[in-house]
Parts: structure tokens; C-alpha cells; sequence
């Protein structure tokens, strides 16, 4: 398994829970159904900023992934336990991404955007409904 340096900011953790985290992040970036996520088209850490009507918006999206037509938001999430289905999510999530959303399709309106949570523990990738 994996065995981290101690000579590392967050080196205080234990090395069972160092080893769990990074078992976990390589699980994530393997996952054959996440290939599109990390490849061609896709941007991590991307800032956003702007005006929604006359509500102020400043955040950073997870994950954005861009292609012709579409657009997917994705945010990650480690909760413990995490939600199994979307009616489970908390409504800060959900208003997390809808203001992406509604940013993103006021900025692109031809495009198909979806709003999508990667909770890390399970591995699963879950629409949030945002239209």
C-alpha cells in the first residue's frame, strides 16, 4: 500500500489515515468512468466570478469539463458518510452548484450544462438536477 513521507504539511495525520486518503485519490483518478473528468477538455480549479441578476458571485468550480456542445460542473465532495441518492444532498450543495450552473448557462446558452457531485469515499459520480 501506500506509505507517505513524514516530511510533508499534513504529516500529523496518521499514516492509516494518509494512506486511506491517498488510496482513495488514486481510486478517483483510475476510475474507468471518470476518464473524461482528467483528460482532453477539462480544467481543474476554475475560478468564477460575475454578476447573477444583482447577486454577486465569486467561487471555483472543482472540475469543468468542456467540450462542442457540453459543459459538466463537477464539484468533490469527501463527506463521511456521503449521500446515496441526490434527494440526500444538502441544500448548500445544491445551491453551490446551481449558481454555476446558472452562471455558465448565462455565459454559454447554446451549451448542455449538467451539474454533477464526485463523492470520493464511494467513488460516485451523481447528477444534481440543475435546469
Amino acid at each position: 500500500g501506500f506509505r507517505p513521507p513524514f516530511d510533508f504539511p499534513g504529516a500529523w495525520i496518521s499514516q492509516r489515515l494518509q494512506a486511506s486518503i491517498a488510496n482513495e485519490t488514486v481510486a478517483v483518478l483510475n476510475h474507468p468512468d471518470f476518464h473524461q473528468l482528467f483528460g482532453a477538455g477539462s480544467r481543474p480549479e476554475v475560478p468564477l466570478a460575475g454578476l447573477l441578476g444583482d447577486q454577486a458571485l465569486s467561487g471555483q468550480i472543482d472540475r469543468l469539463f468542456i467540450t462542442d456542445d457540453k459543459i459538466w460542473i463537477v464539484d468533490y465532495k469527501t463527506n463521511r458518510p456521503s449521500p446515496d441518492n441526490p434527494a440526500d444532498v444538502p441544500i448548500v450543495y445544491k445551491a453551490q452548484l446551481q449558481s454555476y450552473y446558472d452562471a455558465l448557462k448565462a455565459i454559454f446558452p447554446q451549451k448542455d450544462v449538467r451539474c454533477f457531485l464526485l463523492l470520493t469515499d464511494q467513488c460516485n459520480f451523481m447528477e444534481i438536477n440543475c435546469q
